[in-house]
């Protein structure tokens, strides 16, 4: 952590010399910047865990469809004549 301050402080000093209504305006905006992309993180976290669901009961259906009896298969099967 110290390395990072140490290798931003030639670029955050400079910063400190703008009035402060405006450091103030830019520290608002990084926190709505901050929010939105902590929202957008959630909505994609959402979108991904619906289309989960949708694939899981897709393959369940396949599943289900391709093991189900048929009409053919339920019928009462012949014994072969002697």
């Amino acid at each position: 952590m110290v390395d990072t301050w140490q290798r931003a402080w030639a670029e955050f000093v400079p910063f400190l010399d703008f009035p402060i209504e405006l450091r103030t305006i830019v520290y608002t905006t990084n926190a709505i910047e901050s929010s939105l992309l902590v929202s957008q993180r959630s909505c994609e976290r959402i979108r991904q865990q619906r289309v989960r669901r949708a694939v899981s009961s897709a393959l369940a259906a396949a599943v289900i469809s391709a093991v189900a009896p048929t009409p053919s298969t339920l019928a009462t099967p012949r014994c072969a004549s002697t």
